[in-house]
């Protein structure tokens, strides 16, 4: 088995979403900043916005929604610095992970 992954883009705004496809099948990720809890929430939808997971915290170094079962999805959701900083900038400016971190889908298949 192989592992591969898909890059999830981040953006500046406090609330998007976007349609994108993992394993063969399209998702509607949606993004929406907390002021008080000063994080990201991450739900997903199905391509005819059916909910698969609501309202998971967006923290680096964790494998996002790997305690879940979804259905057709058989990974998990990564997001890891751009660089090395002396800081944890998730929690010093929590509104702007698109800056210092990249997001993956990271997935095992065969071949």
């Amino acid at each position: 088995m192989a592992e591969r992954y898909v890059i999830v883009p981040l953006y500046e705004d406090p609330f998007y979403s976007y349609a994108i496809s993992f394993e063969g099948e399209s998702y509607i990720l949606e993004f929406q900043y907390n002021e008080r809890a000063k994080l990201y929430f991450l739900s997903i939808y199905t391509a005819e916005r059916e909910p698969v997971v609501l309202g998971v915290g967006v923290v680096p170094y964790y494998p996002i929604t790997i305690d879940y079962i979804l259905p057709g999805l058989s990974g998990y959701f990564w997001l890891e610095e751009k660089a090395t900083y002396n800081s944890e900038p998730y929690k010093e400016y929590p509104d702007k992970i698109h800056e210092y971190y990249n997001a993956y889908y990271i997935y095992s298949s065969e071949g």
